[in-house]
């Protein structure tokens, strides 16, 4: 019998696939949309919502709370401090209500203009007062106990303007300075005076393109209000007239440096005081006025605060037009905000920089008329009739929020068309935050809807929690964090590449998750079947 012959068995083993890796790194350098989309540029950020910049990366925000319900909306925010007594006030077109505590806040003093100007004056025997204007009422005083609208402010015989047409007000040397509504007209008082006759301070001769003046403030190229401030006045039209010396009845102590062109302000609440300087925001961009005042108005734009986010500044001013921007420096978590206004079927919308970097996100669902920061606190006035606080516990409110962290587009350093396998964020948190990857190719970006927030129960919120894979470190409320870095299935082809990151929050307790790296595995040169 003949047997077949057996032939040597084969074994063969199929071959691990190669991959190329490459890191995204966190949004260290904030949103930046004024660069060549084809320009490699790691640590910006295509899309950047709500996830603030920081140094190392980038930090999902924390939520908004309600803090008190005035019924009407509020228009104005405005504090008041001296020594023990710190109380915060909103100012809705019924009037002035103490928003300090939580409890239903009753009208202080009747009004029918919500939006106001105020300024602050101490006078010699430590008293502190609040002037307030707003070009329809009676101009008031607030003295830390009461309202009242004595002393008056009178006007010269032969003047026939009414204390009702002040709108704007600042104080400059121990000067109150008020603004004629729909005119170049200042009026001041006596140094030292809360109240009296005001004195008519004219600057129709002044300005080359006319207008009417916005807003007038103390501006000094040094910290503070020191011998070098100078008062500054600016217009509609975007000119700014800049005065020094103290006494604007006397030529031989009142003198003028010189008349600039700015850009346009984004109206009278549009800027904020860091240090000495104003920084403004104009039609053309966000500016210091220190450098405005040096370079020619065709060449202010690249000198911008805001030139990282020039193409999208441009667009708000656009969509935006009406000139009720407002914005504030919160030194307590280095953020300078600008609030956009909301017109009719637009969403809410903050710009916020990081004031140590100077890099920029985008802050949703936010509707603010008004800002003010109270005993440390971020607040705004809501059209709603709220005042919430800002930047608080880890929902809206009670609603869900979405982080949104999409890189610059990227070659992965490689030329031609890539296939991503998988990829990982590498993220720090103190709950673990469920994040969802996606893949975009070729400057297109088609978001899928964002993964539901993760629950975070009682007993997690005080601390304790299960071990679960991706996550190195566990943490709580006491501060301490969690890695995570878990890979996932992500697929996509194209020639430029980036992984858009979607990040839910929707907890008492905030996830404060810190995006730190992104990295990929790819083949170069396939296509994915």
């Amino acid at each position: 019998m003949v047997r077949p012959a057996r032939g040597k068995a084969r074994q063969s083993a199929q071959k691990e696939p190669t991959y190329d890796a490459y890191s995204f790194p966190g949004p260290s350098l904030g949103w930046v949309s004024d660069v060549n989309l084809a320009m490699s540029q790691p640590g910006a950020a295509y899309q950047l919502d709500d996830i603030f910049p920081t140094p190392t990366g980038g930090r999902l925000r924390r939520g908004k709370r309600s803090h008190v319900e005035v019924g009407s909306p509020v228009k104005s925010l405005f504090t008041y401090r001296r020594g023990p007594v710190s109380k915060m006030f909103g100012i809705a077109d019924d009037g002035i209500y103490d928003v300090s505590g939580l409890e239903d806040p009753e009208v202080e003093h009747a009004l029918t203009e919500g939006y106001c100007s105020v300024a602050q004056y101490t006078a010699t025997d430590g008293t502190l007062y609040i002037r307030g204007v707003n070009g329809q009422d009676t101009p008031w005083v607030y003295d830390g106990a009461t309202f009242d609208t004595d002393p008056a402010l009178t006007f010269p015989d032969g003047d026939d303007t009414g204390a009702d047409e002040l709108i704007y007000t600042w104080v400059f040397k121990n000067r109150y300075f008020f603004i004629k509504k729909d005119s170049l007209d200042v009026y001041y008082l006596p140094v030292g005076q809360i109240g009296g006759e005001l004195t008519l301070f004219s600057l129709g001769g002044v300005f080359d393109l006319g207008g009417n003046l916005v807003f007038g403030a103390t501006w000094s190229q040094e910290t503070g209000d020191g011998l070098s401030a100078m008062c500054i006045f600016a217009t509609d039209n975007g000119e700014v007239a800049v005065y020094q010396g103290d006494n604007p009845n006397e030529a031989a102590s009142w003198q003028r440096v010189g008349v600039y062109t700015i850009g346009k302000p984004r109206g009278p609440n549009a800027f904020l005081r860091r240090g000495g300087d104003l920084v403004i925001c104009t039609d053309i961009g966000q500016l210091e006025l220190s450098q405005a005042l040096q370079r020619d108005v065709q060449s202010l734009a690249p000198s911008a605060l805001s030139r990282p986010i020039e193409p999208a500044w441009s667009r708000y001013v656009s969509e935006r037009f009406e000139k009720r921007w407002t914005s504030v420096a919160w030194t307590e978590e280095q953020m300078l905000v600008v609030a956009l206004p909301t017109i009719s079927g637009q969403s809410p919308v903050w710009l916020v920089s990081n004031a140590t970097t100077g890099k920029w996100c985008r802050f949703n669902g936010w509707d603010a008329m008004s800002l003010a920061v109270w005993d440390g606190g971020l607040y705004f006035g809501s059209p709603d009739g709220f005042v919430y606080q800002a930047n608080v516990g880890g929902s809206d409110d009670g609603a869900p929020y979405t982080g949104i962290y999409i890189p610059v587009f990227d070659q992965l350093g490689v030329p031609g068309k890539k296939s991503i396998h998988m990829a990982r964020a590498v993220m720090r948190s103190r709950f673990v935050a469920k994040e969802r990857l996606s893949v975009h190719t070729d400057f297109r970006v088609n978001l899928p809807p964002a993964y539901d927030a993760t629950p975070i129960g009682q007993v997690d919120v005080w601390g304790t929690a299960k071990w679960g894979p991706g996550v190195s470190k566990w943490g709580g409320a006491s501060g301490s964090t969690s890695v995570q870095d878990r890979w996932r299935n992500t697929l996509g082809a194209g020639e430029a590449i980036t992984i858009a990151h979607q990040v839910t929050s929707a907890s008492v307790a905030p996830l404060d998750t810190e995006f730190i790296r992104t990295d990929v595995l790819f083949t170069a040169g396939e296509v994915q079947s």
